[in-house]
């Protein structure tokens, strides 16, 4: 999906896998569902969806324009979801080891789809 960001006032696509039912690939209950069935589905602005070698695509260049932070414990890093794309890569934990990640989530905004000449 596109929408247009007063800020820079530009439209941006703002979409990810998280937006398909690809993302739920290891959520329980919801991987043993046929794909069609799933919750959310990453498509075009004419409703079509992508097909898995346009998703696989688009992965591929997430994972490769991708800036990857350079984490140490106790670190906080604060992402404009409007702005930047971003993810989380998949952690090994070693046993004993522990993971503590949250998320805080900001206001509300009023959508705005498209703006006409902001491309």
């Amino acid at each position: 999906a596109f929408e247009y960001v007063p800020i820079l006032d530009r439209n941006l696509m703002v979409t990810s896998i998280a937006d398909d039912g690809e993302w739920f690939d290891s959520w329980p209950g919801i991987k043993e569902m046929p794909q069609d069935d799933r919750p959310l589905d990453m498509t075009f602005g004419d409703d079509q969806p992508l097909t898995l070698e346009e998703k696989q695509a688009w992965v591929d260049i997430y994972d490769s324009c991708g800036i990857p932070i350079a984490w140490q414990p106790g670190d906080v890093a604060v992402v404009c979801n409007m702005r930047f794309a971003h993810g989380r890569p998949g952690i090994d934990l070693l046993p004993g080891e522990e993971r503590e990640l949250g998320v805080m989530l900001g206001p509300m905004f009023e959508r705005m789809e498209i703006k006409e000449g902001k491309w």
